[in-house]
């Protein structure tokens, strides 16, 4: 398989595509413009095409007689039986009936609040419903279908009186999904009385949910905007038409007025959905959202059950034309730390809520198994890479229709050699450019935060970088919602006084306001794409990347703001930034956050530690600085936005809030300045910092560093267009090479030959 992954990064990449299917071009190559996209398919007569077969959502007859004959799946659906079995005695089923069940449930449903359900409630038990009628098809046993629609009643009564009350059922629409799939699967063994009654009540109990209408009494629930996840109950639009529309005992008026425009509605809706996530994969991999527990926790599920649903039930193959889907596990294995002990790390971007930031890998056997199954004709190699990924995070537990939908289990494991990748490279949708030395527990990871087109959940960080070696030694700070306050994420988590940046505090700073204002000297939220990645290079001695970040800032405060970011391979880097306000008077402070108190020394260095990683760290320029530590989560010493949960988390949870800050203000007032940074990562041995010296001329500065026998000399332009050189002197071989720093991002298919 070593091989094979290989050939996916040499002969696949090289071409320039996410991944090669064949006889398959991108998506994105066919269809340039999402206009184009639905020019070809949103004029789609679709309730011509619905299937008269049932099931239709998600599965087909056919495709229920092939599960039956694969021994994994039958063993599944035993326990299933097992567990459905058990509980119709348990709940005294059928001497008791739905209304007299739920009614223990009325007077909590009734209360205005946040309710949480996910089909595994009592009050809303459509996962037993599901399993029930998953036991139904494989043994055609019409106690289970009896007993699936025994639970389908009990939610229904909670759906129509949380209608009524115009309250929320769930943040999420995956319950009243599994709903329609139940009524779906038994329907043919259904009574007419009760598949007359059940439908109607159930499409005028959603109709509250599926406007798009967020509010729902003090709470809302999930939006299906296709920047987000899309995981609201919006999505029913598309679902519940393909189950009604051709039920005779469904009125015309309900049909006509609701199911008919939801329908179209939610297919248009889905298409620019499907069209976005090909986007987000850019050339070389992405996804949706930088925040990973977004973009590999519940927003995939949209598109998973769109590509299932289309095929089963409108005969519409949308995985065989999107093979850029699969981008995805490229971009995630350089998102992965290995830190000590083996275990997986994340970089922690965006709306995280952060405990450790360990990778987030729980539903990727899920996810790279549903890629397999709708993309049954991938590149050899690129399948090898998702069973990669696939067998990385072994699944705690299975999917209710994930797991069964999945082809046999292949027994297949995929090698993966990551000394084979380059050790830099950048993610232009995504706005990230990421480097390390060796993917090894006590490997050094840098990430570069400047451009890309993701907004889901990203904070104002353009130009923020973390670090991490044996832990995390430069990093964000903060926490979101659930582990803080509402104040504390809009004000302090979400804005750049939380990143590692520089702050620029001019006129009319805001304390308080919305997201199109300045908070402390901090880029505008409303303005966090306005950033461009001027230059990228990569080779076997460092990775370069120069970002723009000015147009996140407001105008009335900077002229420029920009920063040069060098690793230095294995442990050094080298961070310049420029920095012109509008007045001299508008003080400008440069962040660094640590997971420790850090120690600041006169000679403008500082030192911290965290895990059994150590960094050191010294400002360069300007030579006349303030430099200040910082405790706390806070602007100042007058406004603090502290996290609430912190006596919860553990000493290493606490540690990884990056709740200490230096902040270096140049002791000089002026309008332009510079800033130049050398840090330094090791382990806990790490002692001193590197020798060097810095050289300033009119326009230019120079540093010149002695590290593992080579002698760097970096130069760096001071004015006008971004760039200068590096020249690497090898003391042994006594050779020497030079690279000058111009404005251009490197091609990165030869890297991947």
């Amino acid at each position: 398989m070593k091989n094979g992954i290989i050939a996916l990064l040499t002969s696949v990449w090289v071409v320039g595509s996410a991944v090669a299917v064949p006889s398959a071009p991108r998506l994105l190559e066919k269809y340039p413009t999402e206009a184009d996209f639905l020019a070809a398919y949103a004029d789609e007569d679709l309730e011509a095409r619905i299937t008269k077969e049932t099931p239709r959502l998600f599965l087909t007859k056919s495709r229920v007689d092939e599960f039956k004959k694969d021994p994994e799946k039958c063993a599944l659906i035993a326990s299933y039986k097992e567990h459905i079995e058990a509980q119709m005695e348990e709940y005294n089923y059928p001497a008791i009936s739905p209304v007299e069940y739920w009614a223990q449930f009325k007077e909590i449903l009734s209360e205005d609040s946040r309710l949480v359900s996910r089909g595994r409630s009592r009050f809303d038990p459509t996962d037993d419903a599901l399993k029930a009628a998953w036991v139904y098809l494989w043994t055609g046993d019409q106690r289970f279908s009896e007993y699936a629609e025994w639970l389908l009643s009990v939610s229904l009564l909670t759906y129509e009186l949380r209608a009524e009350l115009y309250y929320t059922i769930d943040w999420y629409g995956w319950s009243r999904l599994k709903w329609v799939m139940t009524y779906d699967w038994i329907y043919n063994d259904m009574p007419e009385s009760s598949r007359s009654d059940l439908l109607p009540r159930y499409v005028n109990a959603m109709a509250p949910y599926v406007t798009g209408k967020k509010k729902m009494g003090s709470y809302n629930e999930a939006g299906n905007g296709k920047e987000m996840g899309a995981y609201g109950p919006g999505f029913l639009k598309f679902y519940i038409p393909i189950v009604a529309l051709d039920k005779p005992f469904i009125p015309e008026e309900m049909k006509a007025n609701l199911l008919r425009p939801w329908l179209q509605k939610g297919y248009h809706e889905l298409l620019e959905l499907l069209y976005y996530r090909t986007q987000s994969r850019g050339e070389f991999g992405g996804c949706s959202s930088t925040t990973l527990t977004y973009s590999i926790g519940a927003y995939p599920k949209t598109i998973f059950n769109f590509l299932y649903v289309s095929r089963s039930a409108l005969n519409l193959d949308f995985a065989a034309i999107s093979p850029d889907l699969l981008g995805l596990p490229y971009y995630l294995i350089w998102n992965m730390i290995l830190g000590e002990n083996e275990v997986l790390y994340q970089y922690g971007s965006g709306d995280l809520q952060k405990r450790e930031s360990k990778f987030p890998g729980q539903n990727l056997d899920h996810y790279m198994e549903a890629f397999i199954s709708l993309y049954p004709n991938a590149d050899p190699n690129s399948t090898d890479l998702m069973r990669f990924i696939r067998d990385k995070f072994p699944a705690e537990e299975d999917h209710l229709y994930y797991s069964l939908l999945r082809e046999s289990q292949d027994e297949t494991r995929a090698e993966f050699d990551e000394s084979i990748l380059p050790k830099a490279f950048y993610f232009p949708v995504m706005g990230q450019t990421f480097s390390r030395n060796a993917f090894a527990t006590n490997g050094t990871y840098a990430m570069f935060q400047c451009g890309g087109k993701m907004i889901a959940h990203r904070h104002a960080d353009n130009l923020h970088f973390t670090l991490y070696k044996n832990g995390f030694q430069a990093l964000d700070s903060g926490n979101r919602p659930r582990y803080s306050d509402g104040d504390h994420s809009k004000y302090y988590y979400q804005q750049s006084v939380a990143h590692n940046v520089v702050l620029i505090h001019g006129d009319g700073d805001k304390k308080r306001g919305n997201r199109n204002d300045s908070f402390y000297g901090g880029q505008i939220f409303n303005q966090r794409l306005n950033s461009e990645v001027k230059s990228f290079l990569s080779n076997e001695d460092f990775a370069y990347i120069a970002g723009d970040a000015t147009g996140s800032y407001s105008s009335n405060h900077v002229n420029e703001v920009t920063r040069q970011f060098f690793h230095i391979y294995p442990d050094l880097f080298l961070v310049f930034d420029r920095i012109e306000s509008k007045k001299a008077a508008f003080r400008k402070d440069w962040l660094l956050h640590f997971a420790d108190e850090p120690l600041v020394l006169p000679d403008n260095s500082f030192v911290s530690a965290n895990g059994s990683g150590r960094l050191l760290g010294k400002t360069l320029l300007p030579k006349n600085v303030k430099t200040k530590i910082v405790n706390g989560f806070k602007w100042d010493e007058d406004t603090e936005f502290p996290i609430h949960y912190w006596d919860k988390f553990s000493a290493a949870e606490q540690a990884n809030q990056g709740k200490w800050r230096v902040e270096v203000t140049p002791g000089k007032a002026q309008e332009k300045d510079v800033f130049l940074h050398l840090l330094q990562v090791g382990d806990a041995s790490l002692a001193k910092i590197v020798p060097h010296k810095v050289v300033e001329k009119e326009g230019t500065a120079a540093v010149r560093i002695s590290y593992n026998d080579k002698l760097y000399t970096i130069l760096l332009n001071k004015t006008g267009e971004l760039g200068g050189s590096i020249e690497i002197l090898d003391v042994e071989s006594n050779t020497t090479s030079k690279v000058k720093l111009k404005n251009i991002v490197q091609d990165q298919v030869p890297f991947l030959d």
